[in-house]
C-alpha cells in the first residue's frame, strides 16, 4: 500500500529536447511539444518500506489547480515547522538557564565549602584590619 506524501514540486521539461530546429518547424500538424508539466512526489510504500519518487504528467487545463494544491500544502507544513522551531527554540532556552543556575549554585557551594572549613584568622584580610 502507498501513501502519497506531500508534493515537492512542479517542473517543466523543456520542448523538443534532442530535436533540431528544423524538425520542429517542418513540423505541420500541431503536436505537443510543450512546455510539459510535470508533478513530483515521493511515495513512502508501508509494504517494503521504501521511498519512491514519481512524476505525473500535468495537462495545462489542470496547472493553476495542482499549484493551488502545492501552495496550500507548503503554508500548511510551513506553520508546523514554525511551531516546532519555537519550540525547539523555547526548550533550548529552558535548557540553558537550568544549566547556568546549576554552575551558579555550584559555584556557591564551593565558596561556602571552602570558607566553612577554614579558621577565621584565615578568612579576615590582615591589609583592612
Amino acid at each position: 500500500m502507498a501513501v502519497a506524501l506531500p508534493p515537492t514540486r512542479l517542473s517543466v521539461l523543456a520542448a523538443g529536447l534532442g530535436h533540431s530546429d528544423d524538425v520542429l518547424a517542418k513540423d505541420t500538424v500541431r503536436r505537443r511539444h510543450g512546455p510539459y508539466w510535470y508533478f513530483r512526489f515521493e511515495e513512502f510504500d508501508r509494504r517494503t518500506g521504501q521511498t519512491r519518487y514519481r512524476r505525473e504528467y500535468v495537462p495545462e487545463s489542470e496547472l493553476a489547480r495542482v499549484r493551488r494544491w502545492i501552495r496550500r500544502s507548503r503554508a500548511a507544513s510551513g506553520r508546523g515547522r514554525a511551531v516546532l522551531s519555537f519550540l525547539r527554540h523555547y526548550v533550548t532556552g529552558v535548557e540553558a538557564r537550568a544549566r547556568r543556575r546549576a554552575r551558579m549554585l555550584a559555584s556557591d557551594a564551593r565558596a561556602r565549602s571552602w570558607s566553612a572549613n577554614r579558621p577565621a584568622s584565615e578568612l579576615i584580610n590582615p591589609r583592612f584590619v
